[in-house]
């Protein structure tokens, strides 16, 4: 009996060690738990950078003519499509020399046509025994060279014409105009830039 009076004194000592209600801890709130059901599906990964993208070449569009550049007709920004025009230079030197070169056509035209005639009579004037076969090979020598005299002027108008229509500057290519090098006014040389696409 002792020991059960030992053992009852002990648990109400015990109890009575317990601290009081205010000082104990609230325990914390229940965590909230939610549960759905799995299911089968595709998963799509991804990812998003940042960065600049430089070109490995960088196309320029230039000047085909010097002159001065009259129009500019892009900005920066504007999609071109290939053969559209984007500047002007001035076309009046080559448009000048293009009809200077037509008038030294016309010219050789007439002296040619006037040096056939002059062949013909020499050579009936040869073959009558009136002049010397030297005059009449003179005259075929002069027809010759007016005859290559109006080839050459034929090739410098097909220059001038070439030079005239290089004087309109067009898009090579489909794109879209990143910058406006040149602006209007401005002397250009065969060569610079005006836009780069």
């Amino acid at each position: 009996m002792k020991a059960s009076l030992a053992l009852l004194a002990a648990v109400t000592l015990l109890g009575a060690c317990e601290r009081p209600a205010e000082n104990r801890k609230a325990a914390p709130p229940p965590t909230l738990i939610t549960v759905v059901r799995a299911e089968a599906g595709a998963i799509e990964v991804g990812e998003l950078t940042l960065g600049t993208l430089e070109a490995v070449l960088d196309p320029k569009v230039g000047a085909e003519a010097a002159g001065r550049v009259v129009r500019m007709l892009a900005d920066a920004g504007k999609a071109v499509k290939k053969g559209e025009l984007l500047a002007l230079i001035d076309p009046t030197d080559s448009a000048l020399q293009g009809r200077a070169d037509e008038t030294e056509i016309r010219r050789i035209e007439a002296l040619l046509a006037q040096q056939e005639r002059l062949v013909e009579r020499q050579v009936q004037l040869v073959a009558r025994g009136f002049i010397s076969s030297n005059a009449a090979d003179d005259a075929k020598a002069q027809r010759d060279a007016l005859r290559e005299s109006l080839a050459a002027a034929r090739v410098r108008r097909e220059q001038s014409r070439r030079s005239e229509a290089k004087a309109r500057v067009v898009a090579p290519f489909d794109g879209i105009v990143e910058a406006r090098i040149a602006a209007q006014g401005d002397y250009v040389k065969v060569g610079d830039p005006l836009y780069r696409l």
